[in-house]
């Protein structure tokens, strides 16, 4: 969102509520005005420049504020993010590992059988010659 967008919207908003306020004294006192119910045009040009000092000021440090918080926050969800997908990766690694421990495990049986059985062969083989 632009800083002219901001700006114009907060000094629109200003504007409606000061009407709505001056239609609902005017209302309780039944005296409303003709030429206060008339819309007022805005002088206000579309850019920071053409406002007065303060509200471009005002302006400047909403919109610092703004883009901040959205940093912040952008940051924030990046953090979890990171966190989430480390931790993902950490479940699969220590997975991995259990299951490799068990292949190796199986492997180890299965060399040591056939360790025994060419031993065994070894030995008829040298008893026969």
């Amino acid at each position: 969102m632009s800083e002219a967008f901001v700006i114009n919207a907060s000094i629109n908003n200003e504007e409606q509520e000061e009407k709505a306020v001056q239609s609902e004294e005017g209302d309780k006192e039944g005296l409303v005005n003709e030429s206060e119910e008339e819309e007022k045009p805005s002088t206000y040009s579309g850019n920071a420049s053409s406002l007065p000092p303060q509200v471009q000021v005002n302006a400047v440090i909403h919109s610092r504020e703004g883009k901040e918080d959205v940093r912040l926050e952008k940051n924030r969800q990046k953090a979890r993010d990171t966190r989430k997908r480390r931790k993902i990766m950490t479940d699969e690694m220590k997975h991995r590992i259990v299951s490799l421990q068990k292949v190796t495990h199986v492997l180890l049986g299965k060399n040591a059988a056939l360790q025994d059985a060419l031993e065994g062969a070894l030995q008829d083989r040298n008893a026969n010659a």
